[in-house]
């Protein structure tokens, strides 16, 4: 019981942290820190703009932990998600001003939406051929081996700091 309520007091006690230390920024700047909590609290609870743009803003970064989170439970490393966003969000900005006005708009978000998958999930030419080393290791070790080899192009073997072998047992 006493591990269940740490995880539940760590991260208040992480939030109460982050607000006395910025209200010591806040007091040195001359401001009453009190009153910026409020407005910042009123801004965006208390308006219908700021509940849109809290929806609007997190939601890209709850994906962007699920695109990181799922393949890490199944002992994939995806090291792009950030990368993978800004290139989806282009891509859909792209085609969206390239669309014909008298485009419908659910075949627009369509297209659009479409897009975005298509250009976040892009492979560099490198990735789409199978990795020249095949061994017997766990998927991460794979994985970081791979992009040693097609991205750093490191002459070592960072799991054992030996220079590559490519004959593994």
């Amino acid at each position: 019981m006493q591990n269940r309520s740490i995880k539940f007091v760590i991260p208040l006690l992480a939030t109460a942290v982050a607000l006395v230390i910025s209200a010591l920024l806040i007091m040195t700047t001359g401001r009453d820190p009190l009153m910026i909590y409020q407005k910042m609290f009123s801004m965006t609870f208390g308006s219908d703009y700021g509940t849109g743009q809290i929806v609007f803003r997190t939601t890209s970064l709850i994906l962007t932990g699920l695109a990181v989170a799922i393949p890490f439970k199944v002992k994939l490393l995806n090291i792009g998600g950030e990368g993978q966003v800004l290139a989806g969000a282009f891509t859909a900005a792209f085609v969206g001003i390239m669309l014909p006005p008298q485009t419908p708009p659910l075949i627009a978000i369509s297209i659009c939406s479409t897009s975005a998958m298509i250009a976040g999930s892009h492979r560099p030419p490198c990735r789409m051929a199978e990795s020249p080393i095949r061994h017997q290791r766990s998927n991460i070790d794979n994985h970081a081996e791979f992009h040693r080899t097609c991205f750093c192009r490191l002459p070592l073997d960072l799991a054992s700091c030996r220079p590559f072998n490519r004959s593994y047992p």
